[in-house]
Formats: C-alpha cells, sequence, structure tokens
C-alpha cells in the first residue's frame, strides 16, 4: 500500500483536491472503519487517526469555544488501486497544527518497532499564493516542515525526496499571474455551470455592496462572495465548500478544470 497524506488550508480547499482525484484519478471514498486501515494506521493505532476526528480536550472547553472543530481534521480518506489518500484540513499548511500533524506521522512511520502495511509514505501540502507568489509560499513551507523531511529547498509542483518522505507543495494562483487563490479556478466553473445565477450575483455584490464591506477592494473575497452567492440560488444557506461538493459544479463542468487535473496527476505520482 501507498500513502498520501494531503495537507490542506480550508473547506473548500479539501472538496477541491477530494474532487480531482475522484474525477482524475478514479479514487473513491475509503469505506474501511478506522479501526481496520492498513498498519499502523488501524488496530492499536488507531488512536493517532482519532485524534485528528475529534479531541477529548475540547470536553474541557466552554460550549462557545468547542464547537469550533479541532484544526487539524480529516476531511476524508480514498483510495484507488493500491494507494489510500488522507485530506487533512489546516487552517493553513504553515501552521502549529500543521507542523504537529506532520511530526507525529513522521514519527509513526520512521519507528523501526513499527510494522507497516505501506510501501511508501508522502506529504502533499495545498495552499494559496494570496498576495505572494508559489516561490515564496513553498519557503514557508520549507521553513516551517524542512528539517522534518530532511529538504532545504522545494520548486512547486515538483516532488522532492528528502532523508525521510517525499514531499510536493502546489500553490493555486490565478492563471497567468504569481498571486491569487482556488477561486480564482472555481469562479469559471461557476460561471459556467450558472450563468445567470452568477451574473444575478455579480449584480447583487456589486451594486449593494456597502463602501465599508470588506470586499471593497478585495478580488479574492469578492470572488468568494460571489461563488457563494451565486449558489444560494439552488442550495440556499450552504457555504460554499458544501455546494462544491454537492452539485453545484456538476460533473460534466468539473471535468473542464485544468487546475483540478494537473492537480490530481501530481497527488498520484509520488515517488
Amino acid at each position: 500500500m501507498r500513502l498520501l497524506v494531503t495537507i490542506v488550508e480550508g473547506d473548500h480547499d479539501a472538496v477541491f483536491v477530494e474532487r480531482s482525484l475522484q474525477t482524475f484519478a478514479g479514487f473513491a471514498h475509503y469505506p474501511e472503519p478506522l479501526e481496520r486501515y492498513p498498519a499502523p494506521l488501524g488496530g492499536d493505532a488507531t488512536r493517532y487517526l482519532i485524534k485528528y476526528v475529534g479531541r477529548s480536550g475540547q470536553a474541557r472547553l466552554n460550549l462557545r469555544d468547542a464547537t469550533a472543530r479541532p484544526r487539524p481534521s480529516i476531511t476524508c480518506a480514498m483510495h484507488a488501486g493500491e494507494t489510500i489518500a488522507l485530506v487533512f484540513e489546516s487552517h493553513g499548511v504553515d501552521r502549529d497544527e500543521a507542523a504537529v500533524l506532520v511530526n507525529e506521522f513522521v514519527d509513526l512511520f520512521g519507528s523501526s518497532d513499527v510494522d507497516s502495511e505501506f510501501t511508501s509514505v508522502a506529504f502533499a501540502f495545498i495552499t494559496d499564493a494570496d498576495t505572494s507568489n508559489a516561490t515564496a509560499r513553498a519557503a514557508q513551507v520549507v521553513a516551517r516542515h524542512g528539517a522534518t523531511f530532511g529538504l532545504t529547498a522545494l520548486t512547486p509542483d515538483m516532488w522532492a525526496v528528502g532523508a525521510k518522505h517525499p514531499a510536493l507543495v502546489h500553490v493555486f494562483a490565478e492563471p497567468g499571474k504569481t498571486s491569487g487563490a482556488l477561486e480564482h479556478h472555481l469562479a469559471p466553473l461557476v460561471e459556467l455551470a450558472r450563468p445567470a445565477e452568477w451574473n444575478a450575483a455579480c449584480t447583487f455584490i456589486d451594486q449593494t455592496t456597502p463602501a465599508r464591506s470588506r470586499l471593497a477592494g478585495n478580488a479574492e473575497r469578492r470572488l468568494k462572495a460571489l461563488i457563494t452567492c451565486a449558489g444560494q440560488f439552488e442550495h440556499p444557506g450552504l457555504a460554499m465548500s458544501k455546494m462544491i461538493r454537492y452539485e453545484a459544479l456538476g460533473p460534466e463542468v468539473f471535468k473542464t478544470s485544468q487546475e483540478a487535473r494537473r492537480l490530481a496527476e501530481l497527488l498520484v505520482n509520488f515517488p
């Protein structure tokens, strides 16, 4: 078996990875209960996964603080052939929480006295360029995780084999530019799938946005608002990530995404 640990930032990033693997790499959701995952993730070591599903420490918090899901958390487990892919949300691939996750998994699979059914383990970091660029974001990932892998550099979209496990960083950016985010790839898909709703959302957002709105002068936030608003006509009240999952972007439209195709090919071709 081969294990791919993919660490993304937020909900919609996780859904995009999930659908990319489903659409372009033939992945399906892994059906086994946690205790029956291949060693060392299953059996007695199931606790390594359970801690990322829900943390007992939340019981010590008041209700307001306990309602937020712990980060990092497992969004989904998928498989195709001999590969299992785990997708984690971390709210930032260079955050302390992501470093804890990576360290624990590297330690788990690096122990000489642990029996493992996995022949290879790889880690992929998926992030947005935002106002930076792919090279700078890759450097941030290396600064946080490089020592764990025995890596001193990562080139975006190229697998690097360190002293321990292979690692990859993929950075979403606006096509043809160095800055941007996943929304720059989602927006054209939503417009293609629901042109009338997209036009209505543009009219609503651009003609009713108050001067003090957080959307003013922020293209990325505007795109998020447009994507979410366009989906509300079909799925009232749903967040953007759920609309992407629940057919606000149908299969035929999603198949037109070159970014999804490229990401799936990158993820499955780890050493």
